[in-house]
């Protein structure tokens, strides 16, 4: 069956949606020659193709190609993590998902990045399914200028995904920590002043409150509790106005039993007394690199020390003292930084020079990344090409 016929079918309906689905998973599989990726199956070629970089892993395509967004056009069932291309003796892997004007479009994330193999791919794939156009995401400038300049694709500006933010989390830049320049040679000191401050102010904050902080490890058989702090921290984001693009539900992946159980995953829970405040998932990626594909800890006072406060209490953010004494609450705002602070040392004692924080969607979390977490910039691009 080619775009033609899958054309012809106009858009789903709901009670259609899945057969639609399985439609375009059979052209993809048969016709494109893709395979369903497969994280305990597909490590080698991973682990072969990490060279440094925050899109070459496996959590970077659970994330990133996974069906279980609700943007996906592909069925989880059959392709939770996307599809994978390994002809060329390249990698990249593949999903299709809906912009949010309706318009079909292809995504490739390439782990490796032989430009001459994902413009073949993009034109067969153009004539055989019913998209608009491919996005091409995470691009250094050498390959991002070469894929414009002679394979006839253009800016993902001008045909933006996102109103808001035209490259999702890449609209704002990457980020990397330098962990070398965070902490002393032996670990012990921290070197960042805005880190070394709230790292104090959280430690207080704990020592006032009688509460411990501590990393368990995120298994299969505590998902659950990391699904309801996922799905917390959306619930502020979107309460705040702060949500753009991306929704719980594109963390499914992350959470997936195949995902947790690479060896080359560290996965936690940070424990703040004997309540969950945080998700890590992070992977290695290659030349002494690691990186953060879910970073969250919740930050609503109330449910981080389980009690409650009257209203002239709630004094998260102030340092000033209340009627002589220091607020309970001072240096509790620090907590969210605190615990990638535990995290960032961590990784340290175990070798790694750098942590990838990823992208911002928006302008706070990303002023946040640099100027409180000491992280510098590492931009990638979005490419696209698309119908006339």
């Amino acid at each position: 069956m080619n775009a033609h016929h899958l054309k012809q079918s106009g858009p789903p309906s709901q009670t259609g949606r899945a057969g639609y689905k399985m439609v375009l998973h059979d052209t993809i599989v048969n016709r494109l020659g893709l395979a369903p990726f497969l994280p305990l199956h597909d490590y080698p070629y991973v682990k072969s193709a990490k060279h440094g970089r925050f899109h070459q892993s496996s959590c970077a395509i659970a994330l990133y190609t996974n069906a279980y967004t609700q943007k996906a056009v592909f069925p989880p069932e059959y392709a939770p993590f996307g599809y994978i291309n390994r002809r060329f003796g390249e990698l990249f892997s593949f999903g299709v998902y809906r912009r949010s004007d309706g318009e079909l479009f292809g995504s490739i994330l390439p782990l490796t990045a032989d430009l001459k193999a994902i413009s073949e791919f993009t034109r067969l794939a153009m004539a055989e399914l019913p998209i608009r156009g491919i996005y091409v995401r995470f691009l250094r400038t050498p390959d991002y200028v070469r894929l414009v300049s002679e394979f006839g694709f253009t800016p993902a500006k001008e045909e933006p995904w996102l109103r808001d933010a035209p490259e999702e989390d890449e609209s704002l830049s990457h980020s990397r920590v330098d962990l070398r320049k965070v902490f002393s040679e032996d670990g012990s000191k921290i070197l960042f002043p805005p880190l070394n401050r709230n790292f104090r102010r959280a430690t207080n904050f704990l020592k006032r409150a009688g509460l411990g902080f501590s990393f368990v490890p995120l298994t299969p058989e505590n998902t659950d509790v990391a699904w309801d702090i996922v799905q917390r921290h959306f619930d502020m984001l979107d309460a705040s106005g702060k949500l753009i693009g991306s929704t719980h539900h594109d963390y499914l992946g992350l959470l997936h039993p195949d995902i947790l159980s690479l060896e080359t995953v560290d996965a936690y829970l940070g424990m703040m007394g004997k309540t969950p405040i945080s998700v890590f998932i992070c992977e290695s990626n290659g030349n002494g690199a690691i990186s953060g594909y879910a970073g969250i800890t919740l930050r609503n006072i109330d449910y981080l020390t389980g009690r409650e406060y009257s209203p002239g209490q709630r004094e998260a953010d102030s340092m000033e003292p209340m009627n002589g004494q220091d607020s309970l609450l001072t240096g509790a705002s620090a907590i969210p930084t605190y615990v990638f602070i535990k995290l960032f040392s961590q990784f340290f004692s175990e070798g790694y020079n750098h942590f990838y924080m990823g992208g911002s969607e928006h302008a706070d979390i990303d002023t946040w990344k640099h100027k409180q977490m000491g992280a510098e910039k590492d931009p990638t691009y979005w490419a696209v090409f698309s119908r006339k």
